[in-house]
């Protein structure tokens, strides 16, 4: 079950590569990626949970191709970096490839697909107590911040 990380490609199924994950997993602490898996075909489907899940995100600019042709979400045409400066048609970002690597650990090492958190809701003497989930993990979405059209609980309200 080898990976297909060729950007734009019509058969890709991850952005990172296996390389690149065990390079970056290699710079975090013990406790950031313990559990994560030793074989190569686990870590491979890991990797593809955490590619699939990224396309349900909303991001600037658009695909180099349609979906059909071009199943995962980069390259894209018309992002910028942090800096301002336009990244390329024919590649993806080194920091959606790390949120990629990091939701990939986030997946696997809970696995789950939402992370249920509590929270608690107080209006005057009203107070509603509950757990919502977390789909993603706030640094996953620190790294996918210049390429997202919307990050953080922020809404854009349109008046009519």
């Amino acid at each position: 079950m080898a990976l297909t990380t060729t950007p734009g490609a019509s058969d890709a199924d991850t952005m990172a590569s296996l390389a690149e994950a065990l390079d970056h997993i290699a710079t975090l602490t013990a406790a950031q990626s313990k559990g994560w898996p030793t074989d190569v075909p686990s870590q491979e489907a890991a990797l593809k949970q955490g590619a699939r899940k990224m396309n349900a995100l909303d991001y600037k600019g658009s695909r180099v191709a349609s979906e059909e042709a071009q199943p995962m979400p980069f390259p894209r045409v018309g992002i910028y970096d942090r800096s301002g400066f336009p990244i390329p048609s024919d590649v993806v970002p080194m920091a959606v490839k790390r949120a990629q690597i990091e939701l990939s650990i986030w997946l696997w090492l809970k696995n789950r697909n939402t992370d249920a958190a509590p929270s608690r809701l107080k209006v005057g003497s009203l107070e509603i107590e509950g757990q919502t989930t977390q789909a993603f993990p706030d640094h996953v979405l620190a790294y996918l911040a210049p390429y997202l059209n919307s990050y953080g609980s922020s809404v854009m309200l349109v008046r009519g």
